[in-house]
C-alpha cells in the first residue's frame, strides 16, 4: 500500500495522507459540480478517498538537525564543578 509514496517527491512523503485527501476532495467536488455524473459516483469517490487516507501510513516528519557542538567539547563530558 505504499505505491503513493513512490510517486511523491521526498519532501512531500510525510504529507501523503494530506495529498490523498486533497486529490479525493478535488475529484468529489468535480463529481458534484458536473450535472451529468450520477450520484453513486460521488459516493464511490468519497469512499475510495476514505480508504486511501486510511491506507497511507503515518510517516514521521523529518527530525531537525542536531545542534552544532563547540570545538573541544564532547557530548558526554562532565562540566567542571
Amino acid at each position: 500500500m505504499h505505491n503513493l509514496l513512490a510517486l511523491l517527491p521526498a519532501a512531500w512523503r510525510p504529507y501523503a495522507k494530506a495529498v490523498v485527501a486533497a486529490v479525493g476532495t478535488v475529484l468529489a467536488t468535480i463529481s458534484v459540480v458536473v450535472p451529468t455524473v450520477p450520484s453513486w459516483v460521488t459516493a464511490v469517490v468519497s469512499a475510495l478517498t476514505t480508504l486511501g487516507v486510511f491506507a497511507q501510513t503515518n510517516t514521521p516528519l523529518p527530525s531537525p538537525p542536531a545542534p552544532a557542538q563547540q570545538a573541544g567539547t564532547h557530548p558526554t563530558a562532565v562540566a567542571p564543578a
